[in-house]
């Protein structure tokens, strides 16, 4: 059984006019459960603060709804990135679920960041995730030096 009756991914902000201090998009995710609609911030589009920096872009890849921690119901999924036009970029996973309450949560990873290390292609992961709820992310990053990467979190679902 599904427990996501409606999914949507709907943007903020003004689409017709460009990013600036005062349109600064947010991409979230929105879920009617039978408890109700319920919202997630997946990412957001920054204007700096000041002119040394360089507006921060998002995007939201493809939704996926799936049964990943067995059980009742499945779980969805979405990759969200943001950062410079043409450079690196921030990655997330989003995880999320409905528990034995009705009440949907989710749990973010982190999988790459900007900086020296994280041009295209340069990171090798892997993400596993138990039954138990418990999200493992390892791997290692390229460049010079070579960097272990990992992370463990834990999805709770009310």
């Amino acid at each position: 059984m599904d427990p996501f009756m409606e999914v949507i991914r709907c943007t903020t902000g003004d689409p017709g006019r460009p990013l600036g201090p005062d349109n600064q998009p947010r991409i979230v995710l929105a879920v009617r459960t039978s408890q109700g609609w319920w919202s997630q911030e997946l990412a957001r589009n920054m204007w700096p603060h000041n002119m040394r920096q360089s507006p921060q872009v998002a995007a939201v890849g493809a939704l996926e709804i799936r049964d990943r921690l067995g059980g009742p119901g499945a779980e969805l999924t979405a990759v969200a990135e943001f950062g410079q036009p043409g450079g690196t970029k921030t990655r997330s996973v989003f995880i999320c679920g409905v528990g034995a309450s009705g009440g949907p949560a989710c749990a973010q990873l982190r999988i790459a960041a900007g900086g020296p290390f994280h041009g295209a292609g340069s990171l090798s992961l892997k993400l596993r995730l138990a039954c138990d709820g418990t999200l493992d992310l390892g791997g290692w990053e390229g460049g010079s030096p070579v960097r272990l990467v990992h992370g463990r979190y834990r999805l709770v679902l009310p």
